[in-house]
């Protein structure tokens, strides 16, 4: 990503070596980035996660928050694992739980402060356009997502109608674990449209915009630029340049502006 960033064309006619792991994406995903736990079989995931559900609950969130309900709160990280890469709702939340807005609210800032969420805010700039002005929310680990949803193997995730929901999950994580490693400093939104366009990440870096969009796909064609095209069309005069990361092998050049960036790059 920095290499990008440094020089949006350093991958024209290059294909890097880049594998580091010899195992399927839904297994990398499921397995999820805990220490110690991606090489590790199948059969111990869910005893991990089991015990950590409950350390993180049963003993964290006592010292972090004075939480009552416990068996709420526990229902409340599973609906929001399903809510992942989603705009945020606390009315919506709130609904299906039984709790208020305001609790619902103050759940997801201990979910943040507890390291197992983050928030983008919409990027709305300076257009006519009508864009949305809600925040999207990320759990930082797929793993767990996974458990919480009740996905009980890779390849009951292969099949799963979330698993493009947990690709984005991963790729947001590391897209800003990356830039955390940089001397970039990034303002980091993600943008959308109320006619449908999705840009999943924009980097803001000295009033520069670098649009990202994230597709479990393993083929792209023109087709899923759109949304970019649309952002850069949008902010002509600040963006220049747009990645599609996506469940691939290969850099390749989209079009003139987007490169394909393969999910073992980052």
């Amino acid at each position: 990503l920095k290499s990008f960033l440094d020089d949006p064309k350093i991958f024209d006619g290059k294909n890097p070596t880049i594998s580091f792991y010899d195992k399927s994406l839904a297994e990398f995903l499921w397995h999820g980035t805990m220490p110690g736990l991606l090489d590790k079989p199948d059969s111990i995931v869910h005893s991990y996660y089991n015990s950590y559900v409950q350390t993180y609950v049963g003993r964290d969130i006592r010292t972090i928050a004075n939480i009552k309900e416990f068996r709420d709160y526990g229902l409340f990280i599973r609906v929001v694992a399903g809510m992942t890469s989603q705009e945020i709702n606390s009315s919506l939340i709130g609904r299906i739980i039984g709790i208020t807005p305001d609790t619902a609210r103050r759940w997801l800032d201990i979910l943040n402060y507890s390291y197992q969420w983050i928030e983008l805010p919409a990027y709305i700039g300076d257009t006519t356009k009508r864009v949305s002005k809600q925040k999207t929310g990320y759990f930082t680990d797929t793993g767990f997502v996974c458990y919480l949803q009740s996905i009980s193997s890779p390849k009951a995730l292969a099949s799963s109608p979330n698993f493009e929901a947990v690709f984005k999950t991963f790729a947001v994580n590391l897209i800003m674990k990356q830039l955390s490693r940089t001397n970039y400093y990034p303002t980091i939104y993600h943008w959308r449209t109320n006619g449908g366009a999705i840009v999943d990440v924009v980097l803001d870096i000295d009033n520069k915009l670098f649009p990202i969009n994230i597709i479990c796909k393993t083929i792209l064609s023109l087709h899923d630029t759109r949304a970019i095209k649309s952002f850069m069309e949008t902010y002509p005069e600040k963006c220049n340049y747009g990645i599609v990361f996506y469940a691939g092998k290969e850099y390749y050049r989209i079009s003139e502006n987007n490169w394909a960036i393969p999910w073992l790059a980052i």
